[in-house]
């Protein structure tokens, strides 16, 4: 009997997934880092950038397992599913339901329903196991509360006054949450739900999951040949999964809202996984001398997803209304905020140049010691830009025609103005001044093996 409900996450942004035979197969840098059987999956999310064979695409597909694709930061980007049912008869009763006062309102009772009774569980389950430890007084009023509004929603004459008592239970159950978080109450400090953006620790997991959860659902409808974006509750709006969000209600508290809580309590997560400010503002220019500090440590993979992820931020102009480059801040609502060439875009750039690009001066002589990963060379494994030094031009090509990543690749021919300068194997090269005097400008191509 196939297992329900296995979905297999893979976190590492460098991970490949391939498949092999029946087993879908994860790949680190081209090491094969683990396994898993595909008859034993509902889904497979990946949060890297490197993407999956296509051969497990098709299988996925036939299969109807959900394939979902988010940024290693947790971005929705994708989702690959299998053949939609043909049954054309179950989706026309769906639209024709959907118009329905009766019927929909009827519908979407038992979501609301079942969220507030499972809430109200949530917080029961509280008061039997951590009495000693919280309000047991104030969570046990909130549950009464709660009570009281299976008869309000049982009763409610509209889809409107449905979502008003929807709401005060919701606020009801939020009010009491912060009593939940057991551990960890300085990092962890729960004072109301918000979103877009979330302003907290705790908001932040709890949209992060009710994400994920979402996105199963969303597969999970589509499987069945039902349409997630016809619901009953939640108004139709192009782009807005409503019916995966009316199923989402009752599945809130015992599935996300409970997991959040128990990474907290057990400690699984902690504050350091977190970067707040108070007044809700990420500065990008910390963000790059961050990424700068990685690069000058040698933490190369680490230094080019912190830049990366800020240009990402930057470049999604529809959300951070900026033109390209890189702002001196994102306010709380993701806006970007002065995007001349303030502190943040020079050291992004000096980042690239001296770091990535490793072209800089030191003492008068020019280095050139690259840290570009694999990802960042083209197709035919070149990276080439042009700069200027002491009042000379110099356009410089790396060149890796074996397509080795990172820490596995050293210079090992050096040309200048087309001659040949240097043919030791290093990391990086030294050319003394003295050299390149008497010409304005310069061609270096540096071949890495």
């Amino acid at each position: 009997m196939r297992k329900l409900l296995n979905t297999l996450y893979v976190t590492s942004e460098n991970s490949y997934l391939g498949l092999d035979g029946e087993n879908v197969v994860v790949y680190d840098d081209k090491k094969e880092i683990g396994r898993v059987p595909l008859h034993n999956l509902e889904g497979i999310v990946s949060f890297g950038y490197r993407g999956t064979s296509p051969a497990l695409m098709g299988a996925c597909a036939d299969k109807n397992i959900s394939l979902c694709y988010l940024t290693p930061q947790g971005k929705f980007l994708a989702r690959i599913t299998g053949k939609i049912k043909g049954n054309v008869i179950l989706r026309e009763q769906q639209f024709l339901s959907c118009k329905d006062e009766t019927i929909r309102l009827r519908i979407a009772k038992n979501c609301i329903l079942g969220k507030v009774y499972n809430a109200r569980w949530v917080l029961e389950r509280a008061v039997r196991d951590h009495s000693m430890q919280i309000d047991a007084e104030t969570v046990k009023t909130a549950s009464l509360q709660l009570k009281s509004f299976l008869d309000y929603i049982q009763n409610a004459k509209s889809i409107d006054q449905l979502r008003g008592y929807e709401g005060e239970a919701a606020s009801i159950y939020f009010g009491v949450f912060d009593e939940l978080i057991l551990q960890q109450k300085k990092d962890f400090i729960f004072q109301g739900r918000n979103k877009r953006p979330p302003l907290d620790n705790v908001n932040a997991m709890l949209s992060f999951v009710y994400t994920l959860l979402t996105n199963q659902i969303t597969s999970a409808l589509e499987t069945v040949g039902l349409d997630p974006y016809v619901g009953y509750m939640h108004t139709d709006r192009p782009g807005r999964a409503s019916l995966s969000l009316d199923l989402i209600e009752e599945l809130r508290a015992v599935m996300a809202d409970r997991f959040v809580l128990s990474l907290i309590n057990k400690k699984i997560v902690n504050g350091k996984d977190f970067t707040r400010k108070e007044n809700g503002a990420v500065f990008s220019h910390m963000t790059v001398m961050y990424a700068n500090a990685l690069y000058q440590r040698g933490f190369v993979k680490e230094g080019y997803r912190a830049l990366y992820t800020l240009l990402e931020q930057a470049m999604n102009t529809p959300v951070s209304l900026m033109y390209p480059g890189i702002p001196e801040y994102f306010d709380a609502d993701g806006k970007g905020k002065y995007p001349y060439l303030t502190g943040a875009a020079s050291w992004y750039m000096m980042t690239m140049v001296t770091q990535i690009f490793g072209f800089r001066g030191e003492w008068g002589d020019l280095v050139l010691e690259p840290k570009i990963l694999l990802r960042q060379f083209d197709e035919s494994g070149n990276y080439s830009a042009q700069f200027p030094f002491r009042g000379q031009t110099y356009a410089v090509v790396y060149q890796n025609p074996q397509k080795k990543e990172y820490g596995d690749y050293r210079i090992t021919e050096v040309w200048l103005d087309g001659q040949r300068y240097a043919g030791e194997t290093n990391t990086g090269i030294c050319i003394p001044f003295a050299v390149l005097e008497g010409k304005e400008n310069h061609t270096l191509r540096i071949v890495l093996g």
